[in-house]
Parts: structure tokens; sequence; C-alpha cells
């Protein structure tokens, strides 16, 4: 029923926009989200109901229950075609959970994820923040040197970042 998943993607992001302001009425806005995906039972509205989830869950600081949300929101997304965009969002959002959304703080496969599925999107924002996560990663986690193969991945990256910073203003 295209007008439930419709009800149900935007109760998620009225609650994301309320997130700033109303913690209770983003609560309610999730539970109605959730309530109208079990009568659905659309994999999508499921998946967008649980990034709202992720959302709430990182904003109160319980990132076991995000990353069980994450997870869930992931594996849903991967499963279709078409949705690089929130598979960008929801790993840029995993990456806001620090240390504690990783077994190994050095693991760079969720910088490269966030960045594959960014550049898929063509979302010149997801692109530049992707890019700009990379080269930091590089950048904080390995001691550079200018003789170092990874400084020219790293200026690479930003250089990246920068160009599409460029098209999002």
């Amino acid at each position: 029923n295209k007008d439930l998943s419709k009800q149900v993607i935007g109760l998620v992001y009225n609650a994301r926009l309320l997130s700033k302001t109303d913690e209770e009425k983003m609560i309610i806005n999730l539970e109605k989200a959730r309530e109208i995906s079990t009568k659905t039972n659309n994999p999508i509205d499921i998946g967008y109901v649980e990034y709202g989830y992720l959302m709430y869950y990182i904003k109160i600081k319980k990132n076991d229950l995000a990353l069980k949300s994450y997870h869930k929101s992931f594996e849903i997304f991967k499963s279709l075609e078409g949705y690089n965009t929130i598979l960008a969002i929801l790993l840029m959002q995993k990456s806001n959970l620090g240390q504690a959304a990783t077994k190994n703080k050095d693991d760079v496969s969720d910088f490269l994820s966030f960045y594959k599925y960014a550049k898929l999107s063509k979302n010149n924002n997801l692109i530049n923040i992707a890019a700009n996560n990379l080269g930091y990663f590089h950048l904080y986690e390995e001691k550079l040197s200018i003789e170092s193969p990874t400084f020219k991945k790293v200026l690479n990256y930003f250089e990246e970042a920068y160009q599409y910073g460029k098209l999002s203003s």
C-alpha cells in the first residue's frame, strides 16, 4: 500500500526533524511508523523505521541498540536495488557512533563502504563527506610522512572532497 508506505517514510523523517526540538514527539512518530510498517510488512518501510530508531538511539547514546537498528536497516536496503543514498547515510551514521561501532578502530572498511555507496548515489554532499572522512581516517590513523604512499592517497581524498564540496554549494 503506497499511501501507508509514504506515511511511514514521512513519519520517520519528521521524527528526525523533531529530534532537535521534541524527543517525545519524535518517539511518537517512530512508534506510529513502526505500527504502520507491521501492517504493510514492506521491507522498505521496516528499513526506514529501523533507520529512524538508529537516529534516536544515537541521540540518546544507546550504541548497542543503535547498532542493532543499523544492521537491520542496512541488510534490508542492501538486498534491494537503487538504495545507495540511504545505504551511504546509514554508513555515515554508523561512523557517528565512533569506536563503539567497530571492533577495531583501525578498520577502514566502513569508511570505504560509505565512500562506495556515496559514489554510487551520485550525491555530491555524501561524496564530499565520505572522501573527507577517508582522508582524515588515514591522516589520523597512520603516521604519515610526505614519502608515505598513503600520503598521496590522503591528498587525493581531500582534493576530491574539495571538488565535490564546490559542487554542493
